[in-house]
């Protein structure tokens, strides 16, 4: 979810200073993100596999690692695969103004 917040943030930013809005501003925004985000979602996900192979003995830890393991993958999808498509409606909304 904080990969979303982050590049919304930051595709506010590039538009309220450029007075663009669209694909083409999400790309640059996602452009000067994507490191920093994914550096953390792998760190994060990479950090919470030994919690893995304690699954039976920790009940707790393994579910925790597979929920938020799942959610910082699913979180990839998102920014990489929804977010561009609802960044151009955001695009329109602002021209009728």
């Amino acid at each position: 979810m904080n990969a979303g917040i982050y590049l919304t943030s930051e595709y506010r930013t590039i538009a309220a200073a450029t007075g663009e809005y669209g694909i083409k501003t999400y790309i640059k925004a996602y452009n000067r993100k994507i490191i920093p985000t994914m550096l953390t979602i792998l760190s994060t996900v990479l950090g919470l596999i030994p919690f893995l192979f304690d699954g039976k003995q920790n009940q707790f830890w393994f579910s925790f690692a597979i929920g938020v393991m799942s959610g910082m993958l699913f979180s990839v999808v998102a920014i990489v695969l929804i977010m561009p498509v609802f960044f151009p409606l955001t695009a329109k909304s602002h021209k009728m103004i």
